[in-house]
């Protein structure tokens, strides 16, 4: 996901845009150096239908971190360790950058129309682990040309994607994100979920995770969009 983000916003920010601001009669071309607005993020699986249980309880954890408060505090303790972090954030986005990528929220799945999925947020820590790539890079780099502090940084949308017709599977994975979102805010629910990770996934996490077969034939792709501050 990270080589990803970082590949694609190369790409973007290596077009340029020319506009002709000469008058009647004359031309005049002006280039416009892009600028990353957004960069989303959509992982897809395909021939797998189970996981290992280890990544279900990692994601029960982080998900009651973040809803009652440790992560943040967690995170409040770690800049004030590193000042550095702090004295090297980058400026705050631009009121005129558009708000890209759309992201569907916490419960409700999104869709994908160019890519034609059905979307959700991905529990994993991908966004986390990018976000502390970008603020690292800041740090040691203040004048890098994508990640400078004199650079906004870009609105990141990390997905899960699954087949659009696969109406069936997206009110199953509905149904078990609500369950999963409402037990995972407290510690008995939490506890629950722990010790019934596969009846909480439908199946999903097992401990056993993937069989052999599913390994032999199995495979991921994942897709990664830039976008620009033009975007529309």
């Amino acid at each position: 996901a990270e080589l990803g983000a970082a590949l694609a916003e190369r790409a973007l920010l290596s077009l340029q845009t020319t506009s002709n601001n000469g008058e009647e009669g004359e031309e005049e071309e002006q280039t416009t150096k892009m600028e990353c607005a957004g960069i989303e993020i959509v992982h897809t699986i395909q021939n797998v239908g189970t996981a290992n249980a280890t990544t279900f309880h990692a994601a029960v954890d982080g998900f009651h971190a973040a809803a009652n408060g440790e992560l943040t505090s967690s995170r409040r303790r770690v800049r004030q360790s590193h000042p550095e972090f702090a004295e090297t954030a980058p400026p705050p986005r631009p009121a005129s950058w558009p708000r890209v990528p759309e992201t569907p929220g916490a419960i409700l799945p999104g869709h994908h129309p160019s890519l034609r999925l059905r979307t959700m947020k991905f529990v994993g820590a991908d966004a986390s682990a990018v976000r502390s790539s970008w603020r690292y890079l800041r740090s040691r780099v203040p004048h890098h040309e994508r990640r400078g502090t004199s650079v906004p940084e870009p609105r990141l949308s990390v997905l899960i994607g699954m087949e659009d017709d696969n109406a069936l599977g997206a009110l199953k994975l509905l149904a078990y994100g609500a369950a999963f979102t409402t037990l995972a805010r407290y510690r008995w629910g939490c506890d629950v979920l722990h010790s019934h990770p596969e009846k909480f996934s439908g199946g999903v996490f097992t401990s056993l995770g993937p069989t052999e077969e599913e390994l032999e034939r199995g495979g991921f792709a994942t897709y990664v969009t830039a976008y620009g501050a033009e975007h529309s």
